[in-house]
């Protein structure tokens, strides 16, 4: 099996499903991707810093799962919610900082252990 480059989706040799994978903004090489299975898409950041491409890129997703930290490497969470209603409805927050108010997120936060 070869790299996933970006541009050029793969099944990874399961028939069915389609994955995509994106670059991103972070000082160590990251890459965000898009996995599709049954109709059904799923969207996840990795590291980056705030990066528009990167945004539209996951923008179709039925899940976006995008990171959100502190420092030149990640994405404020000001910017995510900078984004329209109908991008931030379908996402969740992950890689968030140890004192980040779980309970009062303005987007939801996946918690360890859960089923999605």
């Amino acid at each position: 099996m070869s790299a996933i480059a970006p541009g050029k989706p793969d099944d990874l040799g399961i028939p069915g499903l389609r994955v995509e994978v994106h670059p991103t903004r972070h000082f160590i090489p990251c890459i965000g991707f898009r996995a599709t299975w049954n109709g059904r898409t799923l969207g996840y950041s990795s590291d980056t810093s705030y990066f528009p491409p990167l945004i539209d890129f996951l923008r179709g997703a039925d899940l976006i799962i995008h990171e959100t930290g502190e420092g030149n490497g990640h994405t404020p969470l000001e910017s995510l919610l900078a984004l329209p209603p109908e991008v931030r409805s379908r996402m969740m927050l992950t890689h968030i900082a140890d004192d980040f108010d779980l309970h009062h997120s303005p987007i939801p936060v996946l918690r360890e252990g859960e089923l999605y």
